[in-house]
Protein backbone atom coordinates (compact mmCIF):
# COMPACT_ATOMS: atom_id res chain seq x y z
CA UNK A 1 0.00 0.00 0.00
CA UNK A 2 1.42 3.20 -0.59
CA UNK A 3 1.35 6.33 1.34
CA UNK A 4 -0.08 10.04 -0.08
CA UNK A 5 4.05 10.35 -0.20
CA UNK A 6 4.31 7.68 -2.32
CA UNK A 7 6.44 5.83 0.16
CA UNK A 8 5.29 1.84 0.06
CA UNK A 9 4.08 0.86 3.75
CA UNK A 10 4.48 -3.12 3.05
CA UNK A 11 7.61 -5.38 3.33
CA UNK A 12 8.24 -7.24 0.57
CA UNK A 13 8.08 -10.68 2.23
CA UNK A 14 10.94 -11.99 -0.58
CA UNK A 15 13.38 -8.86 0.73
CA UNK A 16 12.73 -9.71 4.37
CA UNK A 17 13.41 -13.37 3.89
CA UNK A 18 16.81 -12.66 1.97
CA UNK A 19 17.63 -9.98 4.61
CA UNK A 20 17.04 -12.95 7.34
CA UNK A 21 18.72 -15.55 5.42
CA UNK A 22 21.94 -13.12 4.55
CA UNK A 23 21.97 -11.80 8.61
CA UNK A 24 21.93 -15.47 9.50
CA UNK A 25 24.80 -16.46 7.27
CA UNK A 26 26.85 -13.66 8.13
CA UNK A 27 27.10 -14.60 11.65
CA UNK A 28 30.36 -16.48 11.17
CA UNK A 29 31.81 -13.79 9.12
CA UNK A 30 31.99 -10.82 10.90
CA UNK A 31 29.26 -8.27 12.71
CA UNK A 32 28.10 -7.34 9.18
CA UNK A 33 25.84 -9.05 6.47
CA UNK A 34 25.21 -7.86 3.09
CA UNK A 35 22.30 -8.68 1.10
CA UNK A 36 21.61 -8.92 -2.63
CA UNK A 37 21.65 -4.98 -2.87
CA UNK A 38 24.22 -4.24 -1.41
CA UNK A 39 23.11 -2.97 1.88
CA UNK A 40 24.80 -4.27 4.98
CA UNK A 41 22.87 -5.64 7.61
CA UNK A 42 24.20 -5.78 11.48
CA UNK A 43 24.34 -8.68 12.41
CA UNK A 44 23.28 -8.99 16.47
CA UNK A 45 20.58 -10.77 18.58
CA UNK A 46 17.95 -9.20 17.10
CA UNK A 47 18.33 -10.08 13.52
CA UNK A 48 18.00 -13.84 14.95
CA UNK A 49 14.62 -14.45 15.56
CA UNK A 50 13.74 -17.68 16.20
CA UNK A 51 10.57 -19.99 14.73
CA UNK A 52 6.96 -20.18 16.38
CA UNK A 53 5.00 -23.03 16.37
CA UNK A 54 1.44 -21.69 15.08
CA UNK A 55 -0.11 -25.24 14.38
CA UNK A 56 0.57 -28.56 15.12
CA UNK A 57 -0.05 -30.03 11.46
CA UNK A 58 2.56 -32.36 10.20
CA UNK A 59 3.55 -29.85 7.14
CA UNK A 60 4.04 -27.20 9.96
CA UNK A 61 5.76 -29.15 12.53
CA UNK A 62 8.65 -29.94 9.82
CA UNK A 63 8.99 -26.54 8.66
CA UNK A 64 9.08 -25.20 12.85
CA UNK A 65 11.74 -28.03 12.91
CA UNK A 66 13.64 -27.33 9.92
CA UNK A 67 13.62 -23.34 10.84
CA UNK A 68 14.38 -24.26 14.20
CA UNK A 69 17.55 -26.02 13.42
CA UNK A 70 19.01 -23.06 10.93
CA UNK A 71 17.91 -20.77 14.59
CA UNK A 72 20.43 -23.17 16.89
CA UNK A 73 23.19 -23.24 13.97
CA UNK A 74 22.70 -19.76 13.95
CA UNK A 75 23.46 -18.98 17.74
CA UNK A 76 25.92 -21.55 17.74
CA UNK A 77 27.76 -19.93 15.44
CA UNK A 78 27.09 -16.21 17.13
CA UNK A 79 28.27 -17.78 20.77
CA UNK A 80 31.44 -18.75 19.16
CA UNK A 81 32.80 -15.42 18.14
CA UNK A 82 31.17 -13.72 21.08
CA UNK A 83 31.78 -16.14 23.76
CA UNK A 84 28.27 -16.33 24.93
CA UNK A 85 27.02 -19.44 26.62
CA UNK A 86 25.06 -21.10 23.93
CA UNK A 87 22.18 -22.59 26.47
CA UNK A 88 21.43 -18.80 27.65
CA UNK A 89 21.36 -17.33 24.58
CA UNK A 90 18.77 -19.89 22.92
CA UNK A 91 14.93 -19.79 22.84
CA UNK A 92 13.40 -22.49 25.00
CA UNK A 93 11.09 -24.57 22.82
CA UNK A 94 8.10 -23.78 25.57
CA UNK A 95 8.38 -20.13 24.39
CA UNK A 96 8.56 -20.97 20.89
CA UNK A 97 4.20 -21.13 20.72
CA UNK A 98 1.54 -18.88 20.44
CA UNK A 99 -0.03 -18.11 23.76
CA UNK A 100 -2.72 -20.84 23.43
CA UNK A 101 -1.30 -23.71 21.85
CA UNK A 102 0.65 -25.04 24.77
CA UNK A 103 -2.31 -24.68 26.92
CA UNK A 104 -4.11 -26.47 24.73
CA UNK A 105 -1.61 -29.14 23.81
CA UNK A 106 -0.97 -29.74 27.69
CA UNK A 107 -4.41 -30.39 28.71
CA UNK A 108 -6.39 -32.17 25.97
CA UNK A 109 -3.77 -33.90 24.12
CA UNK A 110 -0.82 -34.82 27.03
CA UNK A 111 -2.83 -34.77 29.85
CA UNK A 112 -0.69 -32.40 32.08
CA UNK A 113 -0.15 -28.35 33.05
CA UNK A 114 1.74 -25.83 31.12
CA UNK A 115 3.83 -25.68 34.08
CA UNK A 116 4.41 -29.25 34.68
CA UNK A 117 5.55 -29.90 31.13
CA UNK A 118 9.19 -30.27 30.67
CA UNK A 119 11.11 -29.24 27.66
CA UNK A 120 11.98 -32.44 26.69
CA UNK A 121 8.12 -33.44 26.80
CA UNK A 122 7.42 -31.12 24.10
CA UNK A 123 10.42 -31.96 22.12
CA UNK A 124 9.41 -35.75 22.24
CA UNK A 125 6.00 -35.31 21.72
CA UNK A 126 6.77 -32.83 18.62
CA UNK A 127 8.80 -35.36 17.17
CA UNK A 128 6.00 -38.53 17.50
CA UNK A 129 3.81 -36.10 15.42
CA UNK A 130 6.33 -35.36 12.97
CA UNK A 131 7.13 -39.29 12.75
CA UNK A 132 3.65 -40.81 12.99
CA UNK A 133 2.06 -38.86 9.69
CA UNK A 134 1.32 -41.93 7.45
CA UNK A 135 2.25 -44.78 9.68
CA UNK A 136 -0.70 -45.45 10.46
CA UNK A 137 -2.18 -44.94 6.99
CA UNK A 138 -0.16 -47.06 5.37
CA UNK A 139 -0.73 -50.72 5.19
CA UNK A 140 1.54 -53.71 4.75
CA UNK A 141 1.79 -53.92 1.64
CA UNK A 142 3.72 -57.70 2.09
CA UNK A 143 0.62 -58.83 4.20
CA UNK A 144 -1.50 -57.83 1.64
CA UNK A 145 -0.37 -59.57 -1.02
CA UNK A 146 0.06 -62.86 1.04
CA UNK A 147 -3.67 -62.42 1.74
CA UNK A 148 -5.13 -61.47 -1.57
CA UNK A 149 -2.65 -62.81 -4.10
CA UNK A 150 -3.12 -66.01 -5.91
CA UNK A 151 -0.46 -67.46 -8.31
CA UNK A 152 -1.21 -70.43 -10.24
Amino acid sequence: MRTRSGNSTQVNQEDSATEQTAAMAGITGGTTATTTSGTAIPVSSASIMPPYVTDVSHHALVKWKREMQEYEDAIEARCATTGEDKVKALRSVKNSFNRQLPKTLCKYEWGTTIEAVTEERIVSELNTIIGNVMNDAIVDIEAVFNAELKMD
